[in-house]
């Protein structure tokens, strides 16, 4: 018995704190209201009286630029054979398409010429060659615009010969085939 008693006792408390809490933060209104209220007087104030005063310089007619975030600053650039490569890689041959059931079907060795020889490797579970990880292509691909299951594809996952995706994943210039 001892255990909910305590419980009810502790939110009695927690109910007199919040209570308390409100009425000094209405207390306190007034006075943080009073304090900004004097700031903005002081500002409209040292306005005016600049107002009056000639400068020397020429009234600006561009605007001044928007600061640009850092992350956006310091991404890299994407390197323009990624970009080549993905557009290509989104853009099957007509062979690919199923129609009936709204696939495409991607073959490896097509991806392979796309992409080049030289940026895969071996892989040693599966006879199958991956996509390097030091590529440009795969540390740059999805900033290109590669879909993640097409670029998981290349890498190995999973080691088929041939990936069967939605016509949807796929850009809309290559859906009006």
């Amino acid at each position: 018995m001892a255990g909910p008693a305590k419980k009810r006792f502790a939110a009695k408390d927690t109910a007199a704190l919040v209570t308390s809490w409100l009425r000094t933060t209405e207390n306190d209104r007034p006075y943080i209201y009073d304090q900004r209220e004097q700031q903005r007087r002081k500002q409209q104030q040292s306005a005016e009286q600049t107002q009056g005063e000639p400068t020397n310089s020429a009234p600006a007619l561009i605007a001044a630029p928007t600061p640009i975030p850092s992350r956006i600053a310091t991404q890299p650039a994407i390197d323009p054979s990624v970009v080549d490569a993905v557009f290509r890689l989104q853009t099957p041959p007509e062979e690919a398409y199923n129609r009936r059931h709204n696939m495409i079907t991607l073959q490896f060795k097509w991806a392979i010429e796309i992409v080049g020889e030289q940026n895969f490797e071996c892989n040693f579970r599966d006879p199958r060659k991956v996509l390097g990880r030091s590529t440009p292509l795969y540390n740059q691909g999805i900033m290109a615009g590669l879909p993640l299951k097409i670029l998981a594809w290349l890498a190995g996952t999973p080691g088929t010969e041939e990936l069967v995706l939605p016509i949807e994943i796929f850009d809309a210039k290559s859906n009006g085939r």
